[in-house]
């Protein structure tokens, strides 16, 4: 059904239906990357700091309090590794034009 529905779209807006499903796999990898690098932008300026592991290391040596902090590198961690995820299928998709 839902290539039913690609095929119908891709007539009414002349292009083909690989490069509409291209184009909105795309536009929806690179949204979804903006969002986490936002969001990465946001830990890493509350704690004024450039790097993941530049926050890390202040928390380590104790120089920031455990809470909230703990919790925000657990956060971090999980958004770098989600805009590695998202780097990388976006990598693919170009590289397959």
């Amino acid at each position: 059904m839902a290539m039913s529905i690609v095929s119908k779209l891709a007539e009414i807006l002349g292009v083909s239906a690989d490069e509409l499903v291209r184009k909105g796999i795309s536009r929806l990898l690179r949204e979804e990357l903006a969002r986490v690098e936002s969001e990465i932008a946001e830990i890493l300026a509350k704690y004024n700091v450039k790097t993941p592991e530049e926050l890390e290391e202040k928390f380590m040596r104790r120089e920031l309090p455990e809470h909230p902090t703990w919790e925000d590198l657990l956060d971090l961690k999980h958004l770098v590794e989600e805009r590695n995820r998202l780097r990388e299928a976006l990598a693919l998709l170009e590289g397959s034009e």
